[in-house]
């Protein structure tokens, strides 16, 4: 019985710390994929470059891309990082209609 909490506990430690290392790296690429989206945004609504629809969608497939190694760690993502997930993937969905 002692053994069987002493693997439980150690494996909690183990998630736990992995999560906790692994946050800044989330937090860094949540926010690169915050600039990208924010990038397109800008370039959708400055109709004058002929080439804004091509540049926003270079940069929301890269967002995207970024988006998708985030999926894979999505269980162990803070609350707020879950939240900033899931607003991106929405927003970038929505800018990705207009590029097409």
């Amino acid at each position: 019985m002692i053994t069987v909490s002493k693997i439980f506990l150690a494996m909690t430690l183990s998630t736990l710390l992995v999560a906790c290392s692994n946050a800044p790296v989330q937090t860094k690429r949540l926010n690169t994929v915050e600039d990208l989206v924010v990038g397109a945004e800008r370039v959708l609504s400055n109709n004058t470059n002929p080439n804004a629809k091509q540049y926003a969608k270079q940069n929301l497939d890269t967002a995207g891309a970024y988006l998708l190694t985030l999926r894979d760690n999505k269980k162990i993502l803070s609350d707020n990082q879950l939240k900033r997930y899931n607003a991106l993937t929405q927003r970038i969905s929505v800018l990705q209609k207009q590029t097409n």
